[in-house]
Formats: C-alpha cells, sequence, structure tokens
C-alpha cells in the first residue's frame, strides 16, 4: 500500500501520531510514538516525520521524556 498511495499512508500516520502523542503520559508511551515515527521513516516519509517531530517540540515543550525520545529518532532522518 505504501508505494502505491505514499501520500496518503504519510497523513494517516502523522494523524494517529499526533493523536496518540496527545493521549501519552510516560516514557513507554512516547517510544512507542518514537518507534511510529522510525518506520514512518523507514517509509521514505522524512519530510513527513522531520515536520511532526518539529510540531511535537512545539506543542510539547514541557515534557523533557518526550523531547529526549525525539532528538533520538531525529538524529536516523
Amino acid at each position: 500500500m505504501i508505494k502505491e498511495y505514499p501520500e496518503q499512508v504519510y497523513e494517516l500516520c502523522y494523524k494517529e501520531i499526533s493523536e496518540s502523542c496527545a493521549q501519552a503520559k510516560d516514557r513507554r508511551e512516547y517510544k512507542k510514538i518514537t518507534k511510529n515515527i522510525a518506520q514512518l521513516i523507514k517509509w521514505k516519509g522524512n519530510d513527513t516525520a522531520k515536520s511532526l517531530i518539529e510540531e511535537l517540540k512545539q506543542r510539547y515543550p514541557r515534557k523533557p521524556a518526550l523531547l529526549d525520545e525525539l532528538e533520538k529518532v531525529e538524529k536516523k532522518l
């Protein structure tokens, strides 16, 4: 499906990751989120992943554990 409809898949991933991040409360859940971002990068959705990471950093500046996990996955870009 990713080969036929990459933009739609990226958009769905973006939405899903954003929503799950709003619900996340601890580092274990943040790791699941960054794992999904890493999958998005594997699917060649680098631009989508980059903008998603930036948005999450701006939206949650007071969640240091989340920011730490985002920094780790950002290095894969």
